[in-house]
């Protein structure tokens, strides 16, 4: 430390100012590049993933809300499958098949 000193004060005095003008220009460079941009960088991705985060859950709702309407989809295709068995397949009872032979 002391050798240090010795050094800047063995400079003339524009040669301090420009070495200190030096020294804050390289410890602002160091603080960008090495915290501000980093910090940026990670919150913008958390920010991406939230924002993926909240539009999965919209979609998980938008598919919740839609079961009780696919279930009465589902339960009408079954009901509409039956009937048409039973009239196209031989051997069920309204089979117009079956009467012919």
């Amino acid at each position: 430390m002391q050798r240090i000193k010795q050094l800047w004060q063995g400079r003339a005095p524009r040669e301090q100012l420009l070495l200190a003008i030096a020294g804050v220009a390289l410890l602002l460079v160091v603080l960008i590049y090495g915290v501000v941009k980093p910090y940026r960088a990670y919150t913008k991705e958390l920010e991406n993933e939230i924002t993926q985060q909240a539009n999965f859950v919209v979609k998980m709702e938008r598919q919740r809300d839609h079961g009780p309407q696919i279930e009465q989809q589902v339960t009408l295709l079954r009901q509409r499958m039956q009937d048409i068995r039973q009239h196209l397949v031989p051997g069920t009872r309204g089979c117009r098949l079956g009467a012919l032979s």
